[in-house]
């Protein structure tokens, strides 16, 4: 905290802000490191605060650790903390999303948790004032970190908010600190620039100090005004250790672009669309919802971005459940792009699923195989892909759902002959058309985990090829 001169050569009090800010944080959930002795000027030589990590660690795996010996536990926090002292920065935001692995017992793999993210309130959420952590040619001291489970996730540099653009000394000081202290970005995902402005920006090391342009963000929540509901800038939502931690699990991800790594955060609309999606997904398959939705983009919001957030949530949030999802995209270019887009993020378990379909003759085994595993038991269907709509050619898909149904029919009739004899009886009594009609729906996939993404396909979605796409998946 300072004293700084506005423009007119004013001093403009800091400490304003900073007392507001606090009063923020503690208000959103965040003890006071202060009872955890993180006090003012502490020098941080490990990043971590040692105290808190250890007892929530040992918490937070209480099942894994109870049947192992005191020098056994010793052994596994040891292991874990230098995992973590030596883990590349997009190695590390792996270990805080879903654990770090270790062999006990000779040959028993454990995953033990750092972050509880299915329970919030299992974690620890502490914040501190003017920590200093190690920096060459000199340490930094952020006005504020956030610590959850000990481990520094955010920090908050301050300026007076009564000087206009004052939070541009705010980014420039926290990409100052991304040169000088890297070691600390490892761990830190985030920054906020507290200023005139709030704003939020992606943080990582910058090893080789590099002058980085990535812009901040604001975050923007509604608000009612009169009878019409506006959206305003407010950093207090971000502030919040639930929205914190979802956006570190499923809005955080490094990137290679260009030939170098940097790192992406969604933004409001796109966390507030992936919510509201897979919640209609999951509305969708406890049977209480409709399974369908728009999501409204302008020039510029990051629809790509949004539609793999959607994506990856829901592939992780119901990997067990077999889900499929389908990119669609009507011309080549918009396929090429999603792809390289796709391909070149940090998502490694999302991008083993991910196929390009790039033939017709694809896309019909693809949808037999889903459609055999839906009563076949030996066969498992999981897969990520991204198909032109131009693919869901009537001449051509038609026939194969019929003989798709057909096939299944067979399937049945070697295995419940009285199920057959109803079904066939049921199409016997069928003018053709109808007797095609019902045929091409049996050979469709009836799997619910199936989710469409339709980018830019708006142009075909009233035509032939839509039609089709729906009589392949006509949930």
């Amino acid at each position: 905290m300072s004293l700084s001169s506005d423009f007119s050569g004013s001093l403009v009090p800091e400490w304003a802000d900073v007392k507001e800010l606090e009063d923020k944080v503690k208000a959103s959930g965040w003890k006071d490191g202060r009872k955890y002795g993180l006090i003012e000027n502490l020098f941080l030589e490990n990043f971590i605060c040692d105290m808190i990590f250890e007892q929530k660690f040992n918490e937070l795996n209480k099942s894994l650790l109870d049947d192992l010996t005191e020098a056994e536990k010793r052994e596994v926090l040891d292991h874990v903390k230098n995992v973590l002292r030596s883990a590349a920065e997009d190695l590390l935001l792996d270990y805080l999303r879903y654990g770090v692995e270790y062999t006990v017992k000779r040959s028993e793999k454990r995953t033990f948790r750092l972050i509880d993210f299915a329970n919030p309130q299992n974690n620890s959420f502490v914040y501190a004032r003017e920590i200093k952590y190690p920096g060459s040619p000199r340490n930094v001291k952020p006005d504020f970190t956030l610590f959850i489970n000990g481990i520094p996730i955010a920090i908050i540099e301050v300026k007076p908010s009564t000087r206009i653009e004052s939070e541009q000394e705010a980014i420039d000081q926290i990409r100052r600190y991304e040169q000088e202290s890297p070691e600390l970005f490892r761990y830190v995902q985030l920054a906020i620039a507290y200023g005139h402005r709030k704003l939020f920006l992606p943080t990582y090391p910058n090893w080789k100090r590099e002058t980085r342009l990535t812009p901040a963000q604001p975050w923007k929540i509604e608000k009612q005004q009169g009878e019409d509901t506006i959206k305003i800038e407010s950093i207090d939502y971000l502030l919040q250790p639930t929205t914190l931690l979802n956006v570190i699990k499923w809005f955080t991800f490094f990137r290679e672009k260009d030939g170098s790594i940097d790192k992406i955060i969604g933004r409001y609309n796109q966390y507030y669309a992936t919510e509201k999606a897979v919640k209609r997904i999951s509305e969708y398959l406890e049977n209480e919802g409709r399974g369908s939705g728009l999501v409204w983009h302008w020039q510029g919001s990051g629809k790509t971005y949004t539609m793999f957030f959607i994506a990856n949530k829901y592939f992780e949030e119901y990997f067990e459940r077999n889900p499929l999802i389908f990119f669609v995209v009507d011309r080549i270019d918009l396929q090429r792009q999603l792809r390289d887009f796709l391909e070149g993020l940090k998502a490694p378990r999302f991008k083993s699923y991910l196929k390009i379909i790039g033939s017709i003759e694809q896309l019909k085994e693809e949808i037999a195989a889903i459609k055999r595993s839906e009563y076949k038991q030996n066969i498992v269907t999981r897969g990520i892909y991204i198909v032109l709509i131009q693919k869901f050619q009537i001449n051509e898909l038609e026939s194969h759902l019929i003989n798709l149904a057909l096939e299944h029919l067979n399937y049945i009739n070697q295995r419940n002959r009285e199920e057959y004899e109803k079904i066939r009886r049921e199409l016997d009594v069928l003018p053709e058309d109808e007797k095609k009609k019902r045929l091409i729906e049996l050979g469709g996939i009836q799997k619910r985990e199936v989710l469409l993404l339709i980018d830019e396909a708006h142009r075909s979605q009233y035509g032939l090829l839509a039609s089709m796409m729906k009589n392949v998946f006509p949930n």
